[in-house]
């Protein structure tokens, strides 16, 4: 079998061509330059061109088609996402052409670009009058991305089944503010939930008396590495206050230092988030707390396993007081990582899609299996640490409200 793909500039041609080859394995040559074209003459091969290279003449792509048994056509509809895609290629360029990337439209206002927006619209309509020409000699229908990647294409024996999580330009992650908790209705979470104020003033500056006061905190936090010398990618200050047994059923931790008396507070706080966002622990995985201090960034990582959609994370931030100048933000990435300080603001630059600011008693909920880390405080803070309460499981089940007892008054019933 003997595949050519005519493709327009990011259309995902690259992409469809690769899966094809790999689905029916076949040889891939990747946009062949003319001095090449002799390796392509070869049966269980498929080679990707584009419409204006290697061949400059529509007439010479039309006779070099005739050497393949199927012919595929592919561009873009939507014109304005292409420019957007072209423009970052040639003006933000990375490692590869085909490395992941991350837009906002005022990246278009960049200084001194190599070229203007005008002059890549320019382009990118040329090269669309090529494919229409090229689609239109050779009696084919045009494969467009949007239909390829995100709707419904007959290609009758072949293979292609688009992996729409490895598309190149890394949405934003949606990020919503909310004035009060609401009964969770569908998971997995579409989005990150902030709330602020979650607690009542007297509850919110009593938590922070009571752990700051705590003598259970101990520096073991962490994400292990697998590195020779056995250090951690990373350690905070923190204390263990519930932990999950075999069946997934959470537990005081008695080993941390908790009593009944003294963990009564914290049973009451998870309680308190299952009644006000409706739900209860199936498995639940953790509950406890991170200090940081200067120096000790978060490394980024995920809270549960990629097959967890009905999973939650909860992150409470209970210090009494601090200066936004401080720092101290959660970071939301995609799915690259990256472990360690080593590359860090690179990382942040080219796979951060989204950032929550440290606020005092802000609550956030969100999908844990979403990458994350905390940057730790700046120097302005000098001694402060940032306070976190941690609260995560691995599957809940949504309950209906008359399910669920008012946690918000009823300290003594736990």
């Amino acid at each position: 079998m003997r595949i050519l793909v005519i493709a327009t500039i990011r259309c995902g041609g690259t992409y469809f061509a690769e899966s094809i080859a790999n689905n029916h394995n076949l040889d891939y040559i990747h946009e062949p330059k003319f001095k090449n074209l002799g390796a392509t003459n070869k049966d269980n091969v498929v080679v990707k061109i584009l419409t204006h290279a290697p061949f400059t003449d529509i007439k010479k792509i039309i006779e070099y088609s005739k050497n393949f048994d199927r012919v595929y056509v592919l561009d873009r509809k939507d014109k304005e996402e292409q420019l957007r895609s072209v423009y970052s290629l040639y003006e933000y360029p990375k490692e590869s052409a085909h490395s992941s990337y991350h837009w906002d439209d005022s990246m278009f206002e960049k200084e001194n670009p190599k070229d203007t927006k005008e002059e890549y619209e320019s382009w990118i309509n040329k090269f669309t009058e090529q494919v229409n020409t090229i689609a239109s000699i050779l009696n084919k229908d045009i494969l467009y991305y949007e239909d390829l990647y995100y709707g419904k294409v007959e290609l009758k024996d072949i293979k292609f089944m688009p992996d729409t999580s490895e598309r190149l330009r890394k949405e934003p992650i949606k990020i919503e503010y909310k004035d009060s908790p609401f009964n969770v209705k569908d998971l997995p979470l579409d989005r990150v939930y902030v709330f602020d104020n979650y607690l009542e003033n007297s509850l919110w500056k009593f938590i922070d008396k009571q752990l700051t006061q705590s003598s259970t905190w101990a520096k073991t936090n962490q994400v292990n590495s697998q590195h020779k010398t056995g250090l951690p990618h990373h350690s905070f200050w923190g204390t263990s206050i519930l932990r999950a047994d075999e069946h997934g059923n959470g537990y005081l931790d008695y080993d941390a230092g908790w009593t009944e008396s003294s963990g009564a507070l914290f049973r009451w706080f998870n309680r308190r988030i299952c009644t006000d966002f409706g739900f209860k622990w199936k498995r639940f995985q953790y509950m406890g707390t991170n200090s940081q201090t200067q120096g000790l960034e978060g490394t980024t990582h995920a809270d549960c396993q990629k097959d967890d959609e009905w999973n939650l994370s909860f992150l409470y931030y209970y210090n009494s007081y601090w200066n936004e100048e401080w720092g101290g933000d959660l970071r939301f990435y995609d799915d690259v990582p990256q472990h360690g300080r080593m590359g860090r603001e690179e990382h942040i630059k080219n796979h951060q899609i989204g950032s929550v600011e440290f606020v005092p008693n802000r609550l956030i909920m969100f999908d844990g299996r979403i990458p994350h880390g905390a940057d730790a405080p700046n120097s302005k803070a000098r001694y402060m640490d940032r306070r976190s309460i941690v609260l995560r499981g691995d599957e809940v089940q949504l309950v209906d409200e008359e399910e669920m007892f008012n946690a918000n008054d009823r300290f003594y019933n736990i």
